[in-house]
């Protein structure tokens, strides 16, 4: 996971999240906590439980800067998170097939290349990595109506006084 998470650092040092509306106020005091997820993909189950642990289902996803998410249903917020905040315990998205199918094409295509370039190759197409651990609101940056497109100087949210100056999201 180290070699994994400083190659994340160095190609990835910030990542983001979209959040509906209606999380905010929850997201604000408590940060990003983690979900129960099924593996849509193929994952040898033991091996993630020896790898992370008994919580191995629970959780967090997270876009690079370039990425667009599209699942979001409602009107919400784009955070962001710098890397270097993370926990080493991170991993590829196996939350929907594609990442880990493209990880065993990408290793049978080229024998050479080291797991962590496929990890970030998969990240870079996916567009997602996951972390097995929450991310406090301290750590936590939000997109506002005034921001650019740099995520490191986006204020710290729990810095933000009112939603009302949240970029939307729509």
């Amino acid at each position: 996971m180290k070699l994994a998470y400083a190659a994340l650092l160095h190609k990835f040092p910030i990542l983001q999240h979209q959040i509906s509306a209606e999380d905010i106020k929850a997201v604000c005091k408590d940060g990003l906590k983690l979900s129960l997820i099924s593996p849509a993909a193929k994952v040898d189950l033991t091996k993630l439980r020896e790898y992370v642990g008994d919580d191995y289902s629970k959780i967090l996803c997270l876009g690079h800067p370039t990425w667009q998410h599209m699942n979001m249903r409602r009107v919400g917020f784009t955070l962001a998170v710098p890397t270097a905040n993370l926990s080493s315990r991170i991993g590829l998205d196996w939350s929907y097939d594609y990442a880990w199918s493209l990880a065993e094409i990408l290793r049978e295509e080229d024998q050479s290349a080291g797991c962590e370039q496929i990890f970030l190759d998969v990240i870079r197409r996916a567009g997602s990595v996951v972390t097995y651990d929450p991310v406090p609101a301290a750590f936590l940056r939000v997109r506002l109506k005034s921001s650019g497109r740099d995520l490191f100087t986006w204020p710290r949210l729990v810095d933000v006084e009112t939603e009302t100056e949240f970029h939307v999201d729509v």
